[in-house]
């Protein structure tokens, strides 16, 4: 069975390589699951169930997520969230 990554599952939720997805990864380390950037707008993946990212340092940004429909994801088991800048 294969093991799913944040990565793959938003570059296929948005149809985009999969390289260029693993690096967009936003401030590595900083938040409690992986953070990705497109364009101008933020983007994790996890689980169904779990919460999306959080900053585990103190006086991290801490997004807005808002749950995004994923094709792809939800056939798998998981959750793509959004954070869009304004």
């Amino acid at each position: 069975m294969k093991r799913y990554t944040a990565a793959d599952i938003i570059s296929n939720t948005l149809y985009l390589d999969y390289a260029e997805m693993k690096d967009s990864q936003y401030c590595p380390g900083r938040y409690s699951k992986k953070v990705y950037v497109i364009g101008n707008d933020y983007y994790c993946a996890c689980k169904i169930g779990d919460k999306p990212a959080k900053s585990i340092r103190q006086g991290g940004t801490d997004f807005d997520w808002i749950a995004i429909e994923s094709w792809y994801g939800d056939d798998k088991g998981w959750q793509v969230w959004e954070h869009k800048c304004k």
